[in-house]
């Protein structure tokens, strides 16, 4: 049987913790809810297995890219756990650049050069154009 992981790659700065207590306590709660939504899914899609993810063992991988809570791009959740969902290879996560429009830009890019595009042949030319460009980059 393969072991069960959860790897917990939080890109806000890493919080104090009070003296005695585990930096891990901080997603305990977090952790509960999703398990209660994975196996409301897994329900959902009448999945026989019962999982429980709140019992796996934890990772918290190093070097995860770290954005600034005050700053005014530091709601960028979404475009960076699509890049950890893209370069991890379940051992290391690459750098990732934590910049606003980079980050947009790129998930644009993927979206426009993604196969599944299934409006690719209603964007104009030059776009189709510069999508593959980027693709081929």
């Amino acid at each position: 049987m393969q072991n069960k992981i959860v790897r917990i790659m939080d890109p806000l700065q890493d919080q104090p913790c009070m003296k005695g207590y585990s930096q891990s306590m901080v997603y305990e709660s977090m952790l509960h809810n999703i398990g209660r939504m994975f196996n409301l899914a897994m329900g959902l899609s009448k999945s026989k297995r019962n999982y429980s993810i709140y019992s796996w063992k934890r990772e918290y991988p190093a070097y995860v890219t770290k954005v600034q809570v005050n700053t005014t791009d530091w709601n960028l959740g979404g475009f960076l756990v699509y890049n950890f969902m893209k370069l991890w290879d379940g051992v290391t996560l690459p750098s990732i650049n934590n910049q606003s429009t980079s980050l947009r830009t790129e998930f644009l890019a993927d979206i426009l050069t993604s196969r599944g595009n299934e409006s690719y042949d209603n964007i104009p030319e030059d776009i189709q154009y510069l999508s593959k460009k980027l693709e081929n980059m």
